[in-house]
């Protein structure tokens, strides 16, 4: 049962589900979410800061020769940091909810502490509803926001 779509993002039952409980957090799930840091970024840039999410089915290289005037000097050249002392799963099935927390920690402005970050495996299931109401919340307003333009647009 498919519950939204955006794009080329779609969420449905058995993904809520996966989410929730402790299924494998797919492409669709990490696309969503980076739509969700994307409009907290709209929403409070100075606490957000810009990022570039590529999925991983999608080759770098190819991402710049489809759009070459979105990075006239090349992102190949960005510098990569090494984030040392991590959190690190203890499990075969967390590792894309680590990756959100990642997306979520590194898109902040404030100063990461990867020292305060230690008990994320404890944390999973509460992070794992988290992920799921940040998706809703974020796609809910996005659909209330493009009924109230159409709304005045009828005006």
């Amino acid at each position: 049962m498919l519950i939204f779509e955006s794009g080329n993002i779609s969420m449905s039952r058995g993904d809520v589900d996966d989410l929730l409980g402790q299924g494998w957090v797919m492409d669709n799930h990490l696309n969503a979410y980076s739509v969700v840091i994307g409009a907290k970024r709209r929403r409070t840039p100075q606490k957000i800061r810009s990022f570039l999410y590529v999925s991983p089915n999608h080759e770098l290289k190819a991402l710049q020769d489809d759009v070459p005037e979105a990075f006239p000097e090349g992102f190949v050249n960005w510098p990569v940091a090494d984030a040392v002392g991590v959190p690190c799963q203890d499990n075969s099935w967390d590792c894309g909810v680590f990756i959100v927390k990642f997306m979520e920690v590194i898109s902040s402005m404030e100063t990461v502490s990867w020292a305060d970050q230690k008990n994320w495996q404890e944390d999973m299931p509460r992070f794992r509803a988290e992920i799921v109401a940040e998706i809703f919340k974020t796609f809910l307003s996005s659909i209330s926001e493009s009924i109230a333009r159409l709304d005045s647009s009828d005006a």
